[in-house]
């Protein structure tokens, strides 16, 4: 049996406060009794880094992992559904969007 692509099925925007943790919105990667998301592709949007972490614990604006909007222009990939739950960002500036597209 071959392998089945994944299907997206939800998108979100999420516009982060200037300096406050984010998660992503449970909502929308695990709709109410429906099969949750298990891969998401982020792109980041805007002149401010944005700091992750994908273990649940809660990232600063010096620590964590760093998407530089100067160097890094690729998607961040979600793999799994403990990831995705997992995921926590901040940034220091406004004006900025992380958009997510989920798939199951």
């Amino acid at each position: 049996m071959g392998r089945v692509a994944k299907q997206n099925f939800a998108v979100e925007t999420i516009a982060p406060t200037a300096n406050v943790v984010f998660s992503l919105t449970a909502a929308t990667y695990a709709p109410n009794g429906e099969k949750a998301a298990d891969s998401a592709e982020l792109t980041w949007e805007g002149g401010a880094d944005l700091f992750y972490r994908m273990d649940g614990s809660a990232p600063t604006v010096s620590q964590g992992h760093v998407w530089d909007v100067g160097i890094n222009l690729k998607p961040i990939r979600l793999v799994s559904a403990n990831q995705i739950q997992n995921f926590r960002g901040i940034t220091s500036g406004a004006g900025t969007a992380l958009q997510v597209s989920y798939a199951r």
